[in-house]
């Protein structure tokens, strides 16, 4: 199972959510990131690095990498952090619909779907065809200060709670 995270540089929200559910997941799947903007090779931003250190991962040696179609393809399911990420992507790669979602849309329909891991978890949440909703978006810390990177992590950590143990099968797991 490859989950791929989404944002826009690549250097807040997806990075975040890339290197702790890494942690969380503990080599359970793999797991990686790009930005639909991230110019090649920054590092994580350090507000949100400080939050992943503090929160459990490793920020270190962490450089953001633009989102391509070969990176978009390779994952079993795209986790993004707004609607209009989801969307920049379906408009590039619209056969991917199946499998793309915001990261909130994605928490939030997890759990109407009954059963199912993986790939099944993923084809059921996409069956519900619940629409991405802006309310679900995950708002940008960037240069927002320690108060918004704070808000941001918890925001991520609480989706990935509830999407991580699914996504793997593993309900026992210690999730926070």
């Amino acid at each position: 199972m490859t989950v791929l995270f989404v944002c826009t540089a690549n250097i807040c929200r997806s990075a975040y959510a890339h290197r702790r559910a890494e942690y969380l997941l503990a080599g359970r799947a793999q797991v990686v990131s790009a930005g639909t903007h991230a110019r090649d090779g920054m590092p994580m931003d350090p507000a949100m690095a400080s939050e992943l250190a503090t929160r459990g991962g490793d920020p270190e040696g962490f450089t953001s990498e633009p989102l391509t179609a070969s990176i978009a393809r390779s994952a079993d399911v795209i986790l993004t952090a707004e609607t209009s990420h989801r969307q920049w992507i379906l408009e590039d790669w619209p056969q991917l619909l199946p499998r793309t979602f915001t990261l909130g849309q994605f928490s939030r329909e997890v759990e109407r779907v009954g059963e199912g891991v993986g790939r099944d978890l993923v084809h059921g949440v996409h069956s519900l065809r619940a629409r991405a909703s802006r309310q679900d978006d995950i708002s940008d810390p960037y240069r927002r200060g320690p108060a918004a990177a704070a808000t941001c992590a918890q925001q991520i950590d609480d989706h990935l709670a509830r999407v991580l143990p699914r996504l793997i099968g593993d309900g026992g797991a210690s999730w926070r």
